[in-house]
């Protein structure tokens, strides 16, 4: 079975990505051994600044290739190749993510990717672009650099700086000998100032990696250089003048970075955690660059020939390095991802306030935002958005909202002022390459009355503000999906008229639909009920009966009487609850799409007994004769003819649910299969005392308060809440709820609830109800309308909590069992019945000494 990790990306969105393939990444290999981070969503790997979500989906397909053990190089060399074919922009954004994580071979390819993409450029454009000072030597300008910053375009001046040395060195010698004619045209002493290296960029870097037959250096073997002495060339170099050299390129590459207000272009590695121990189980460890073939007595005129060759070779690798590359990599914007679908689960982005601290002039909630569509007038469709931290409260009312006009930013990032004229206008401007804030207020300043962004993905992401910015924006800001943001983009570009309106419905306090689900809940409980009883008294009938006549049958008529039901005990009540915890964590650690699909299974599996049993308890008094008739078939032995008849129906509506859950008034067949489950398990299991009771809902109790709220503690995040809206599978939740859409909700969304919030309680519930009949009493002098109340008031209660929690989840058993179980103590104990409630569970039988088998064996 794979293993998988949880990574963040600087915008914060988290994914879960197969283990094996992020491994392949020394930076988040450390993190994982090292730290035990990716566990978990809230122990999710915090990933570097320049690793965005689209760089994170490139580098995981690099890695997932190249992962595959067997790949021929050619395969390899294929992909490589079609992998970097992107624009420089893309490619400069790739190499510094790749670079932040430390994958050495994805920086090496995308760097030689680079420099074929910015050969053929003037050297003055180096210093313009990165305004880079002036003030080294030629000597201290191509010394080998400590490359400090790890910049890729470093390594690779290093390597050429060691090629060349080798390479002059050898022409010299051949120079000398005579070994070559052209040796002295081309180290020709009259021109030697003037000798420039005029190789393409494509050139010098096969050069760089060894294969230079083509180049003007001589070819050399491959054993002459195993013969070469291997000395390291900063032994050359004085500590001072390393100091010296490292100091200044340092300063001079890191103030570009600073005058552009970006701290990406050249990501330094200081700022992170050694990983030369996790990296060596990886990567081979290799020098900057090939050292073996330096002599470290060149001569000096030598050593001038590799500075001008060099020097020109780094400013035509410079020259096209993006002017505007900052900008790209400078995504460190707060952008905190909305866990919610599109689908009805609408209003949980409220309850997230606590990740974005407010501050004057960005203190907004988190809002969904209702966004209408009109194409040339008519009233097309709606779509779903999220607001922004910043810029007014929105419109509640969509009758108070204001119908305008949408326009596209030009440039589309909306980074800097519009091209295009706004009078009034909502700006539809694409997420990226500048803050949130910067894009509200550049549309702002341009004349746009709100300004609606494109995500760069089918989810929803928070817009904070940036950190010590002062804030004070007055349009609305409003982010899109991806598919809708682009959808709007083609209304626009083909010319058609697209309106726009923005407006966030409060939902309501109450929704009707929490007050059917109330009636179901104590409905099934009160029919289950009912029928556990009607059924106990019809065994107490035959029983009583079989005393007044005396009979040898009674023992053998009970046991099969009772053989039909399953009476708990407290140990069992105690391993049940164990049980319960053991699976609601398989759940919890296995949940996924494939692990829903087998808890349908299941649950289909017991809807169709439940609802057989069901209809054939129903139909029984009418069907009389079908069901006293059975018929023997094979691994069920004896079975009713009602029941042959009944079973394909209850098949059939399983399978039609389970294969159409997805639509809309699903919900209804998911009920009917539940509540017939319910009413089965409640009607075959059964708590033979209040003591059992009592242990059973008081482990219920403390399970429940554990599960919805200390279990943050070890697993970070709620469990039960976890496992009940069925995240990471991909589906609405699990099926063992019973679930009806909020019907005056305008988000939509469904009230649920669990099925062990209706079947524990339920059975202390029937347990009263038969206690009332066996004893014959009256409703008023029983105990069922008591537990039934309690029930129903308890259910209520954790509503109310629920609306006061502002919707987070609740443990509906932290208030059920207080009134349920404290009622029925309590009343018990004032009436003196608390003794025979607590251990015998039933009135006294007419006949004590032959009372039935099952009783002896109670706890």
């Amino acid at each position: 079975m794979k293993s998988y990790i949880w990574l963040q990306t600087v915008d914060g969105s988290i994914q879960q990505v197969e283990q094996e393939i992020a491994m392949f990444c020394p930076m988040i290999c450390h993190e994982v051994i090292q730290k035990g981070m990716g566990s978990s969503k809230n122990y999710a790997i915090s990933l570097p600044q320049q690793v965005n979500p689209a760089m994170l989906s490139l580098i995981l397909d690099y890695c997932r290739f190249h992962q595959v053990p067997g790949r021929s190089n050619k395969e390899r060399k294929s992909f490589d190749e079609k992998f970097t074919r992107m624009d420089t922009k893309r490619l400069c954004e790739l190499t510094s993510a790749a670079d932040s994580l430390q994958l050495k071979p994805l920086v090496d390819l995308t760097s030689r990717a680079l420099a074929r993409i910015i050969e053929g450029k003037a050297p003055e454009e180096i210093r313009e672009i990165f305004h880079l000072p002036d003030d080294l030597t030629e000597e201290e300008k191509l010394e080998p650099l400590k490359n400090a910053t790890d910049d890729p375009r470093i390594r690779l001046l290093n390597r050429l700086y060691a090629k060349k040395r080798k390479e002059l060195k050898e022409r010299e010698k051949l120079k000398v000998t005579g070994l070559l004619f052209s040796a002295a045209f081309m180290l020709n002493v009259e021109v030697d100032e003037e000798l420039v290296d005029d190789r393409s960029v494509d050139d010098l870097l096969s050069f760089i990696n060894g294969d230079d037959g083509d180049s003007k250096g001589i070819k050399t073997s491959k054993s002459k250089k195993k013969n070469r002495r291997r000395k390291d060339l900063q032994k050359s170099t004085s500590a001072h003048e390393a100091t010296k050299n490292h100091n200044k390129e340092s300063n001079g590459l890191n103030s570009v970075c600073r005058s552009a207000e970006v701290r990406q272009i050249l990501p330094s590695v200081g700022a992170t955690t050694n990983l030369q121990d996790v990296e060596d189980d990886i990567f081979p460890n290799k020098n900057e660059f090939d050292d073996g073939d330096i002599d470290d007595e060149i001569d000096p005129t030598l050593k001038e020939k590799i500075d001008r060759e060099v020097e020109d070779f780094a400013r035509r690798l410079n020259s096209d390095w993006p002017e505007r590359m900052q900008e790209i990599l400078s995504l460190g914007q707060e952008k905190k991802p909305v866990h919610l679908s599109l689908n009805g689960k609408a209003g949980d982005i409220v309850h997230q306030d606590n990740v974005a601290p407010k501050r004057p002039g960005c203190a907004n909630n988190f809002v969904l935002v209702k966004v209408p569509i009109w194409i040339d007038g008519l009233e097309n469709t709606e779509y779903v958005g999220v607001g922004a931290r910043f810029g007014p409260t929105m419109e509640s009312k969509e009758k108070h909202a204001n119908h305008t006009r949408l326009a596209l930013a030009d440039p589309p990032d909306c980074c800097s002022k519009p091209r295009n004229q706004l009078t009034g206008e909502v700006i539809l401007v694409h997420r990226g390459n500048c803050s949130f804030t910067v894009k509200a207020n550049v549309a702002e300043e341009a004349g746009a009355s709100a300004i609606l962004i494109i995500n760069n993905q089918t989810e929803l992401f928070k817009m904070v503000c940036e950190s010590d910015a002062d804030v004070n924006i007055k349009i609305p800001a409003v982010m899109l999906p991806q598919d809708a943001g682009s959808n709007l983009e083609n209304y626009i570009n083909n010319n058609t008229r697209v309106s726009v309106a923005f407006y966030s419905p409060k939902r309501p306090a109450v929704d009707i639909a929490e007050v059917f689900l109330w009636l179901m809940a104590v409905g099934t409980i009160l029919l289950a009920s009912y029928w556990s009883a009607w059924t106990a008294k019809e065994v107490a009938i035959e029983q009583d009966k079989l005393l007044k006549d005396a009979s040898e049958e009674f023992l053998q008529v009970g046991s099969a009487g009772s053989s039909g039901f399953v009476d708990i005990n407290t140990m069992s009540a105690v391993l049940f609850v164990v049980f319960a915890s053991c699976f609601l964590v398989m759940l919890y650690k296995l949940m996924s799409f494939w692990f829903v699909e087998v808890l349908v299974v299941l649950f289909c599996i017991g809807g169709v007994e439940g609802l057989q049993m069901c209809l054939v308890a129903l139909l029984s008094s009418w069907f009389q004769r079908f069901a006293e008739s059975f018929i023997k078939v094979p691994f069920f032995g004896a079975v009713s003819h009602l029941t042959l008849a009944v079973c394909p129906f209850c098949i059939a509506f399983a399978v039609v649910w389970a294969v159409y859950r997805r639509i809309s008034f699903a919900w209804i067949g998911q009920d009917i299969l539940g509540i017939a489950l319910i009413i089965t398990v409640l009607q075959i299991v059964r708590v033979p005392n209040l003591k059992v009771g009592t242990v059973l809902l008081g482990c219920a109790f403390l399970y429940d308060i554990f599960w919805v709220f200390a279990s943050k503690w070890l697993f970070h995040e709620s469990v039960m809440i976890v496992v009940a809206r069925g995240d990471r599978s991909g589906e609405d939740g699990i099926p063992m709820l019973l679930k009806i859409p909020r019907m005056f909700d305008p988000w939509g969304g469904y009230s649920v609830i669990g099925f062990g919030d209706i079947i524990l309680p339920g059975l202390l519930v029937a347990f009263s109800l038969r206690y009332d009949w066996l004893a014959n009493m009256n409703l008023r002098a029983g105990y069922f309308v008591w537990a039934m109340t309690a029930y129903g008031l308890g259910l209520l209660v954790t509503y109310v909590a629920l609306n006061l929690m502002d919707g987070h989840g609740q443990p509906a058993l932290l208030y059920i069992v207080p009134f349920t179980l404290g009622t029925f103590i309590t009343l018990g104990k004032k009436r003196g019945d608390l003794k025979t409630l607590w251990t015998q569970g039933e009135p006294e039988r007419p006949c004590p000494h032959l009372q039935l088998q099952p009783l002896q064996q109670k706890d």
